[in-house]
């Protein structure tokens, strides 16, 4: 990778034309679908369907501009009476979808000139409606988790080598970095609808050989999970970092259980922008063959020429 840096960057110092800018593109991410194994209900006697909702703290933040963070959550709507054994595709506002438009999606040369790295994602709790509310816990969990990631991502720096991205990304988000920073500072929060568990889901816009260097990364690393104090915000059950784009991102499915509560959760991120669901040609097409007719003789005269077709 350094030599494909050296290479490309002797080619950018000899042009003297304005840099490009890198393709933009809009990317989304929501809950597709949630499968109810056990209930959490039946263990009060209020009845064997669960009603369960997301929340999801979406963030984004560009790595060494200073302040850049910014985190919000977004509650999906409550899906009512799923009993043990059912399942049912997410629609409308019970994905709680998160939006992120406008990114960059940088390649190796967009580095080289400068181009900072933006990281989104988001922390997805599951949850289950309960006589009480999250009274605001979500929105108090995602300031804390803006401003521990302006310290951690948009006080820091990339590592130089690209293959060292990802592993940096997810220190200074996980373990080392944000998540366990906020697991230290949300010990006051309380009760409210029963929580299940909890994952974190980052994307990187980035493509080309990149996103190659990116997608080999992403494959030698497991995401770690978190304990957190308290019932809410609910522990995190591990997550995954990867490249937007990348197949593996289009469906993720993750089986959480907390006490009696046993879910199967589906999330995904897609691109309403349309970016990578037209792929590129391999090869030039070609015109297309057309084989004339052949010239037949003129049955009424033989000694005349040909009949040929104009």
């Amino acid at each position: 990778m350094v030599a494909v840096l050296a290479v490309v960057g002797g080619l950018l110092a000899a042009c003297s034309a304005p840099a490009p800018q890198p393709p933009t593109a809009d990317w989304a991410f929501e809950a597709a679908r949630i499968h109810v194994h056990d209930s959490t209900d039946g263990v009060w006697g209020v009845g064997e369907a669960d009603e369960p909702y997301v929340v999801n703290v979406a963030f984004r933040v560009t790595i060494g501009v200073a302040g850049s963070a910014k985190a919000w959550p977004v509650r999906g709507a409550t899906y009512h009476d799923l009993a043990p054994g059912e399942g049912a595709n997410l629609t409308g506002n019970q994905k709680g979808t998160a939006s992120f438009p406008g990114l960059k999606m940088i390649d190796v040369e967009d580095v080289l000139r400068g181009q900072p790295l933006e990281v989104v994602g988001v922390w997805s709790w599951v949850m289950e409606e309960d006589i009480l509310s999250l009274g605001g816990m979500e929105a108090k969990a995602a300031t804390i988790l803006q401003d521990l990631l302006n310290r951690f991502l948009a006080g820091g720096s990339l590592p130089e080598s690209t293959s060292e991205w990802v592993r940096y990304i997810v220190d200074k988000i996980g373990v080392f970095g944000a998540l366990q920073g906020l697991a230290v500072q949300i010990g006051f929060f309380g009760g409210g609808d029963d929580p299940i568990k909890s994952r974190v889901f980052v994307g990187l816009p980035v493509r080309g050989a990149l996103g190659d260097v990116v997608d080999a990364a992403a494959a030698q690393v497991t995401f770690p999970g978190i304990d957190l104090p308290g019932a809410i915000p609910p522990s995190i059950n591990g997550g995954s970092i990867g490249r937007l784009g990348n197949p593996s991102l289009a469906y993720m499915s993750n089986r959480m259980k907390r006490g009696n509560g046993d879910y199967t959760v589906s999330w995904r991120w897609t691109s309403p922008s349309g970016w990578g669901s037209t792929p590129t040609p391999t090869t030039t097409p070609t015109e297309p063959t057309v084989t004339e007719p052949e010239c037949i003789p003129d049955r009424l005269d033989p000694t005349a020429p040909p009949i040929c077709p104009i």
